[in-house]
């Protein structure tokens, strides 16, 4: 017997049958918010949103520190750098404590709560995780050589950057 290659037929029939396996809860979304089912997740997205705002200004200076020192200021975007790095270095003391110092550490533990509750949150998510963890435990060697490889592409990086800028 031959086997007939799969029709347009066969596959809007294999469309349904996805759509159908993974289709919403009959109840309205309103009725899961009112019950609080759904206070995880909208937490996970306002806490990693804020963790990630939190932290874009100390980035920002960190960029434009390394950015001026590529090349000659006269120049663009060294030049651009040297001028958001002077205004984010003008500020007053307190306010570079803040985002340089506070807003990381408060996003560090805004994502870490928010993956926390995640984790505890949600079945497919925890099994999910389980299988992060058996991965990382099975090629752990090729992830520490990762990092290593990752950590010492940045120095050598930060060395040249810094041997050039002079």
């Amino acid at each position: 017997m031959e086997e007939t290659p799969p029709g347009p037929g066969d596959l809007l029939e294999l469309m349904r049958e996805m759509r159908l396996a993974h289709r919403l809860p009959e109840r309205p979304v309103v009725a899961a918010v009112a019950e609080g089912e759904m206070s995880v997740r909208s937490w996970t997205g306002v806490g990693s949103v804020l963790s990630l705002l939190l932290v874009v200004p100390a980035w920002i200076f960190v960029l434009a520190a390394v950015g001026r020192s590529v090349q000659p200021t006269m120049h663009e975007p060294a030049h651009t750098a040297l001028m958001v790095f002077l205004w984010l270095a003008s500020t007053p003391g307190w306010l570079k404590v803040l985002w340089g110092l506070v807003g990381p550490t408060l996003a560090f533990l805004l994502a870490l709560s928010a993956l926390a509750a995640q984790l505890r949150g949600s079945a497919a998510f925890a099994r999910d995780w389980a299988v992060l963890k058996a991965i990382v435990a099975r090629h752990w060697r090729v992830f520490a050589a990762f990092g290593g490889l990752a950590g010492s592409g940045l120095f050598m990086l930060l060395v040249v950057v810094h041997a050039v800028a002079g």
